[in-house]
């Protein structure tokens, strides 16, 4: 860790307003990374102050954002990450999206102090726009909210391209640098010169190793400007210009509030062929007066950004909106939501309204422990599926959305034979009554040993939505393997409950194209022939064949044999696969690949799942189970 990472108590904010404490008003947590009472240079040089324990996780990169596979969803956007420096700490301290700050293609200059203050609403001037009363401290730190004015500084190119290099060496497995940039109008002769600009300083972060661009397209602070993103004719070109500068690098566009949810929608509509990603939001705006010095603390302009706390609603609302737009026009972009995060259940939140990622800048600055905290909850919740269950289905996507399969598995593992519950609702099954076998297993008709997904299915919303995350995720992880994000389904449906097949393709992602497959006889028998396929098959796509259990494979060789009928000529032009949540024994899977050349891939097997629940099993059911499969003894 560099040298300068070191603490400056004779200089904290707790000890320049004792007198203040006394008043019964609390000063900043003794862990600010960021010293607010000194410049932006000087934090740039001597920063961040930090003499903590860094914590330890036990992670691996499971998750994904973009196309990279990172340990978490959690970062800190452009504000606070200055430099190497503050990376290093940040990375360190389990933050693992980061977004170096803002550069330029030039140097520029930060604003005159003060660069940061506590603020407090006091009046609204309109709709849009707030009054607020700047000061040295805050009342409570859950309320904090802060406005910043640092005018977007940056260091020449030839510094912090080095420093860009630097910083990727730094960071860890699954953590992920992005690098914002902007175009100067300082300048610029015309707006073709502006916008060029921006591709410029695109290209020489490319140069220093961006593996993904941001372009600040939200920054208040622009000499009377305004905010670049409300003009979206002028940002249609920024996004165009510097992707094409930047090829297939992914790009990301940093924008701001928008009241006007037309404005927005034009952005989306003219802007997401050009982007991989949008962040919201940066700061909104707001008066601030110095109730040190009795006058406006902005002296170039007469407005701020507020950060913190206080913005938390606008930047839920900015990705509710985005997500909206996302799902009902079948776009394809990542969302980033920043605003107002200082806790797990802040992180959570965000998430659970469609974030694909999250960031947080005042909060991580106040609390660098923070994406400790978020992991350590994750972490203990995941583990604990009557714990999911007991939350409600409101909360499930916040809690196990972006899931492993790994995690997946064991919860799934959980639900089959929870501990907690009647027997009569188990899915695992074990009976001195024997169950049927529609189409036999090993040469026996019947079985012991049985799993039925229906009541999980028909009764129990939770455990409806795991199966159907489940079988998503054992086809993107199992078959596409990241290659190709759309995919279809073909369910082959019961006989005798149709509604089970409707009830798990309700809950797949509204990007996945949806078949259904019903036997001859429907409501009538279990041994009906499928020969009836429903909807609409897209042959630039791959299509999935999915059923929960895998018993002799009987049924999965007559769909591929029908589909190859119904379909004809188009078969042969689309990408077939087979996913089953169990395989009943592996044998009989192996034997069905080597005459069907057709894989099936699988979650586990029922003895899989015999031995994680046989320390649960009593003496005499384990005595039925050893009667039909040996290798259990």
């Amino acid at each position: 860790m560099h040298s300068s990472l070191t603490s400056s108590k004779k200089e904290s904010p707790i000890t320049k307003h004792k007198s203040l404490l006394h008043s019964g008003f609390s000063s900043p947590a003794s862990q600010w990374t960021y010293d607010i009472t000194k410049s932006y240079d000087w934090n740039y040089e001597h920063g961040p102050t930090f003499t903590g324990e860094f914590p330890k996780r036990t992670i691996k990169p499971l998750k994904k954002f973009l196309t990279f596979k990172v340990n978490s969803l959690f970062g800190v956007p452009a504000g606070p990450l200055v430099n190497s420096q503050w990376i290093e700490l940040y990375a360190k301290l389990g933050f693992d999206i980061l977004t170096y700050k803002t550069v330029r293609t030039r140097s520029y200059p930060a604003f005159p102090m003060p660069h940061m203050l506590y603020v407090e609403p006091v009046s609204a001037r309109n709709k849009d726009q707030q009054d607020y009363l700047g000061r040295p401290y805050i009342k409570k730190h859950e309320h904090l909210a802060m406005t910043n004015s640092f005018g977007v500084p940056s260091k020449d190119p030839d510094v912090w391209q080095e420093d860009v290099a630097k910083t990727l060496d730094l960071i860890g497995e699954g953590q992920l640098l992005i690098v914002s940039v902007m175009g100067t109008q300082t300048g610029a002769k015309n707006e073709d010169e502006f916008i060029d600009d921006y591709a410029k300083c695109a290209k020489l972060a490319l140069e220093a190793g961006a593996k993904i661009i941001e372009i600040n397209l939200s920054c208040p602070n622009l000499h009377g400007t305004g905010v670049i993103c409300y003009d979206v004719a002028l940002v249609e070109k920024i996004c165009s210009q510097v992707k094409n500068a930047i090829g297939n690098i992914p790009l990301i566009a940093k924008i701001g509030y928008y009241s006007d949810s037309k404005l927005l929608n034009d952005f989306v509509k003219k802007n997401h062929t050009y982007l991989d990603g949008i962040a919201v939001i940066n700061t909104i705006r707001g008066n601030v007066k110095d109730v040190q010095v009795k006058n406006s603390v902005m002296r170039q302009i007469d407005s701020s950004g507020i950060c913190g706390k206080l913005i938390k609603p606008y930047g839920l609302a900015m990705v509710k909106q985005l997500n909206k737009m996302r799902t009902e026009k079948h776009l394809e972009f990542a969302i980033i939501g920043v605003g107002g995060v200082t806790s797990p259940e802040d992180y959570e939140e965000y998430i659970r309204l469609g974030a694909n990622a999250v960031q947080s800048a005042t909060g991580a600055m106040m609390d660098p422990y923070l994406a400790y905290k978020i992991y350590k909850k994750e972490t203990e919740q995941k583990q604990d599926y009557p714990l999911i269950k007991t939350l409600g289905a409101s909360n499930f996507q916040t809690m196990i959305g972006n899931s492993s399969l790994t995690d997946l598995k064991k919860l799934y593992l959980d639900m089959l034979y929870p501990q907690n519950t009647s027997r009569v609702k188990n899915t695992l099954q074990i009976s001195p009554k024997p169950f049927s076998l529609k189409h036999g297993e090993r040469g026996r008709v019947v079985s012991h040993v049985y799993l039925n997904h229906r009541e999980s299915l028909l009764s129990d919303p939770i455990d409806r939505k795991l199966l159907a995350q489940l079988l998503d995720q054992l086809i993107k992880e199992k078959i596409l393997a990241g290659k190709k994000s759309k995919y279809g389904v073909i369910s082959i449906a019961s006989s005798s409950s149709p509604e089970l097949t409707a009830l798990m393709l309700d809950l797949f992602p509204d990007t996945i194209s949806r078949a259904v497959f019903l036997p001859d006889h429907v409501l009538n028998s279990e041994r009906g022939t499928h020969t009836s396929l429903y909807g609409e098959i897209d042959d630039s796509i791959p299509w999935v064949l999915i059923d929960d259990v895998f018993t002799s494979g009987k049924t999965f060789k007559n769909s591929l044999e029908n589909l190859k009928k119904i379909l004809g000529n188009t078969y042969k032009k689309i990408q077939i696969y087979g996913a089953t949540l169990v395989y009943r024994n592996t044998e009989d899977a192996d034997l069905f690949l080597k005459n069907t050349k057709q894989p099936i891939h699988s979650l586990v097997s029922l003895n899989d799942i015999l031995e994680y629940h046989w320390k649960h099993l009593s003496p005499s059911q384990k005595k039925i189970i050893r009667k039909e499969r040996v290798e259990l003894q």
